[in-house]
């Protein structure tokens, strides 16, 4: 094993007009990388030609495979990896330049850790966002408290997705034992890994922004009904394998996918769809948080049962 090294792994498909601007985020940062490799899923837009002539500072591979989509590339990419540490980073994002020293440092204050995040701030051709993205206050303050031994981050997943993938690295001798992505997900592919680490590897955050999500037109994150109804898929088959998990984790899951099956229910009543009232329905409201959620679910239940049927 190469202890200490880390293998970069960019996963790639027809994103040429940004990929060259993320190879430089990691060519530039102030801890290096050992290697760059670039998985190019069937790119179709000059990709392979630029690969062929790239020149850099760091070493790069370059694998190319017939498109197969996100967790395919990488998981392709970590079968390549040389390093003892693999860190992800998407073709259109960028590395801040101290990335991997920061995380590095970390690391070597918690050897115990397998699997480290931090945080994103998004980003358009305007500039930065105000500061980093949180997507439940409650789930940070627990990472951020517990930043060297997240002990209950199965639980927090349940509530939210704290993990942006592009701050993620991760011990690649850990992956034989957590298993590869699951490649029959168009999207929540990394979601679902996230919860596999989280049971099997001690997880650790850094409260630091160390990576920029770049926002444009064909972000998979815009799709939100794509992104609601893959996370309540990831949600309903890790129920299905509940009974090997620890006590309690059925109970949680299952009000983790009534909360999920809520926002679906909440954009389709909004939409006016025909199925709103049959979403709404297969909720338990006991699993919405507080009276006044309760109550909301109540009138949409109502409301779809008289005007949308």
């Amino acid at each position: 094993m190469n202890e200490g090294l880390v293998s970069a792994v960019i996963p790639t498909f027809n994103r040429l007009h940004y990929l060259r601007e993320a190879i430089d985020s990691v060519c530039v940062q102030t801890r290096p990388v050992s290697e760059i490799i670039v998985v190019d899923d069937g790119s179709n837009d000059g990709t392979e030609e630029f690969l062929a002539d790239f020149v850099g500072a760091v070493p790069l591979r370059v694998i190319r495979q017939e498109n197969a989509g996100q967790a395919a590339a990488r998981n392709r990419g970590i079968l390549a990896a040389q390093g003892e540490w693999v860190a992800f980073l998407d073709s259109d994002d960028l590395w801040c330049p101290t990335k991997l020293e920061e995380q590095m440092n970390f690391l070597n204050e918690n050897p115990e850790i397998d699997f480290l995040f931090g945080h994103m701030v998004n980003f358009t051709q305007d500039g930065d966002a105000s500061g980093p993205e949180i997507l439940n206050q409650s789930v940070y303050e627990y990472c951020r408290d517990n930043a060297s031994d997240l002990k209950e981050f199965f639980e927090m997943l349940l509530l939210s997705n704290p993990v942006p993938t592009s701050s993620v690295i991760f011990r690649r001798s850990m992956c034989e034992k957590v298993g590869p992505m699951r490649e029959n997900l168009r999207c929540s592919e990394d979601y679902d890994w996230w919860l596999k680490w989280s049971l099997l590897a001690k997880c650790g955050f850094l409260d630091r922004i160390v990576e920029r999500r770049r926002l444009h037109t064909s972000n998979a994150i815009l799709d939100r009904q794509l992104m609601l109804t893959s996370d309540l898929r990831v949600l309903e088959d890790l129920k299905l394998k509940a009974e090997h998990l620890k006590n309690g984790a059925i109970a949680e899951i299952d009000a983790a996918i009534h909360r999920k099956r809520y926002e679906i229910a909440c954009d389709h009543f909004v939409a006016r769809k025909a199925d709103t009232y049959a979403y709404l329905s297969s909720i338990n409201p006991l699993h919405l948080s507080g009276v006044i959620l309760k109550l909301k679910w109540f009138a949409k239940l109502f409301i779809a049962k008289t005007l949308f049927r």
